[in-house]
């Protein structure tokens, strides 16, 4: 065990030329030295209250100082849905069984009534947001990226609205 070089704190080399616990403590520990690159700011997570360096460009929309403490905000809201802690929600879509296989109903369906195989691309949008109203009038087929757009815009999730 060694003492890290920034925090002091004991950790297990890795490596004989390894000086730091971990990669924050070497860029804290290095700042100094490498401050003439960087035009950024040090912010402090809203989480872990760490402080976390930030390049200028994303000064304004940077709250966390890792994907960790960004899923552990914004997780939170799946809380109830959770039955094991994957950090997902569990689908809750009706689903069917056909030769032997479990399919969605909604994408069943939209493929019976366009005659045609879905693309792996493609997904089925429920207009009115429930995941059980499977009337042809509520589905409408989008491509990926449109519908990632509109589920995030309905979850308030979108800094561009």
């Amino acid at each position: 065990m060694t003492a890290c070089a920034y925090c002091e704190k004991e950790f297990k080399k890795r490596r004989a030329t390894h000086k730091f616990c971990c990669r924050s403590c070497q860029a804290f520990a290095l700042a100094p030295i490498n401050r003439k690159k960087r035009k950024g700011v040090l912010k402090t997570c809203t989480v872990c209250q760490k402080e976390f360096y930030i390049p200028q460009y994303r000064v304004e929309i940077a709250e966390y100082c890792s994907r960790s403490c960004l899923a552990k905000k914004h997780l939170a809201q799946f809380a109830e849905f959770r039955l094991k802690p994957t950090g997902k929600p569990p689908h809750r879509y009706k689903t069917m069984t056909i030769n032997g296989k479990s399919v969605r109903i909604h994408r069943h369906l939209m493929e019976t009534h366009l005659g045609r195989k879905l693309n792996s691309q493609e997904h089925v949008h429920h207009i009115n947001g429930d995941p059980f109203d499977n009337r042809l009038e509520n589905l409408m087929v989008l491509w990926n990226g449109d519908h990632q757009r509109i589920e995030l815009r309905e979850r308030g999730h979108s800094k561009r609205k």
